[in-house]
C-alpha cells in the first residue's frame, strides 16, 4: 500500500519529464532574455561609459572653468548615488 503513492509519482515523472525540462530551459532561457534586457537598460541609462568617465568629464569641464566647483559636486554626488 505503501508504495502505491511512490510508484505513481515516479510513473508520472517518466511520463511527464522531457516536458518538465523542456518547461525549465524555456523558463530559464526567458530569465536570461530579461537579465539581458535589464543590463542593456542600465548600461544605457549611464550612456553606456559608466560613473567614473562621467566624473572625470565633469572634473575636465570643472578644470576649465566651465563648471563650478559647486555643480561639480551636486553632478558627482548624483553619478555615486
Amino acid at each position: 500500500m505503501i508504495l502505491v503513492p511512490f510508484l505513481g509519482v515516479f510513473i508520472h515523472v517518466i511520463v511527464n519529464g522531457k516536458a518538465m525540462t523542456e518547461r525549465d530551459i524555456a523558463s530559464a532561457q526567458q530569465r536570461d532574455s530579461e537579465f539581458q534586457a535589464y543590463v542593456r537598460q542600465t548600461a544605457s541609462a549611464t550612456g553606456g561609459t559608466g560613473g567614473a568617465d562621467e566624473i572625470a568629464k565633469l572634473a575636465a569641464l570643472r578644470d576649465q572653468g566651465v563648471l563650478t566647483d559647486e555643480v561639480f559636486s551636486a553632478q558627482e554626488a548624483k553619478l555615486l548615488a
